[in-house]
């Protein structure tokens, strides 16, 4: 899905553009291999070729959604071949994943998750309402990239908010619009910060570089570093060669265990 989405961008302004289309959509259906959710980025770029200003809209889009179509094609040209374990394996998930409520529940139950998710990194949660406040408000330059990270930011939160299930092991899909979050957040930062910690020159770069190392000690406690921790503390208990022997004694040798 980003490399489409590099693709798409590369091919903005861009001679070649049919060219860089083409390999957006076709990576877009790629992705739609690995999972369905692929397809909101899909939107996204669908979405950014409508409202363009580039000239041969039509053409472009069609382009893509060719592209984009021929993967998919030849998955269900396969999967469609056994339609009883298409419905039960495919389209049992689809419903299973979708959401459920009123549509005010279901805005209001996403911010839950989000904070659910980022309970132990405030500052993160901090960092992702300051970035995209910042690049509605404060970046005024290149609207052209505003545009485009708007929306790429935009679709798949409402796609997620309106379209997918709130828990079950679905906690992973805010991860897509947070990916943008974070190239504002990055963008508010390198505008914000001093170019140097030699050089502070005033009150708010000392705050700014105090909530910066703030943020990123938050994400290292509360997501890498405590990681590490746990599998130091833990790493005789993960020793898969303690229960080896166990294993051996009733598992006949030569069986495949699923």
């Amino acid at each position: 899905s980003f490399m489409a989405i590099f693709f798409f961008v590369q091919s903005t302004g861009n001679r070649n553009r049919t060219l860089y289309v083409s390999l957006s959509g076709l990576l877009a259906g790629l992705a739609g291999m690995t999972h369905p959710i692929a397809i909101m980025w899909a939107i996204a770029i669908a979405a950014l070729i409508i409202f363009s200003q580039e000239n041969r809209k039509p053409f472009q889009l069609i382009t893509f959604c060719f592209f984009a179509f021929i993967p998919v094609a030849a998955w269900l040209s396969y999967a469609l071949r056994f339609p009883d374990f298409f419905r039960q394996q495919f389209l049992s998930i689809i419903l299973g994943h979708s959401a459920q409520g009123s549509p005010i529940s279901r805005f209001t139950d996403e911010f839950i998750r989000y904070g659910r998710l980022y309970v132990f990194a405030p500052f993160a949660i901090a960092a992702f309402v300051a970035g995209l406040v910042w690049f509605l408000f404060g970046y005024k330059k290149f609207s052209s990239e505003k545009f485009i990270l708007l929306t790429l930011f935009s679709v798949p939160f409402f796609f997620v908010t309106f379209f997918m299930i709130k828990g079950a092991g679905s906690e992973f899909y805010v991860l897509h619009p947070v990916a943008i979050l974070t190239i504002m957040i990055g963008a508010m930062l390198d505008r914000l910060l001093p170019d140097s910690i030699h050089r502070i020159m005033s009150i708010r770069e000392r705050a700014f570089l105090l909530f910066a190392g703030m943020l990123i000690l938050n994400l290292i406690l509360a997501g890498i570093g405590g990681r590490y921790i746990i599998l130091a503390y833990q790493w005789r208990e993960r020793n898969y060669n303690l229960i080896e022997d166990d294993l051996r004694a009733f598992i006949p040798h030569g069986c495949v265990v699923f």
